[in-house]
């Protein structure tokens, strides 16, 4: 798996291009690759992303140099985990808009969920978070 290009260009001083796909297509990796983009981003909550689209999505984009970060359908552990078992190296879990709420996304609840334990974007995921009091 390659490096999170997005922690790589916040390291850089600067914020990542990420390009927003809604649906599996792989042209518009590649387009996005062409034009300069960091990152992939998919809406797994909008968009139709079966497993095998998700694996090819990453295979293109890591073979561009690009990381891939999903929005995932909902926050149940077994959704995170189909996508970051595929390669993907960031999560934004769907309708986290409280400090409430992120304490009972699975993250926070669950010990399978650890400083970079699960995919190589753990240890953003963790340290980005930070619940609103």
């Amino acid at each position: 798996m390659i490096n999170n290009t997005i922690i790589e260009a916040n390291k850089e001083g600067r914020k990542a291009t990420v390009f927003a796909l809604a649906h599996p297509a792989l042209y518009m990796i590649e387009m996005a690759a062409h034009v300069g983009f960091d990152a992939i981003s998919i809406d797994g909550e909008h968009g139709g992303f079966p497993e095998e689209a998700i694996d090819d999505i990453c295979r293109t984009a890591n073979g561009y140099g690009m990381s891939v970060i999903a929005r995932v359908p909902d926050n149940a552990a077994y959704q995170i985990n189909l996508y970051l078992d595929r390669g993907i190296q960031g999560v934004t879990g769907p309708h986290i808009n409280s400090g409430k709420r992120l304490r009972r996304w699975p993250m926070h609840v669950s010990s399978q969920w650890k400083a970079n334990d699960r995919g190589a974007g753990a240890e953003v995921q963790n340290s980005m978070i930070r619940p609103s009091r």
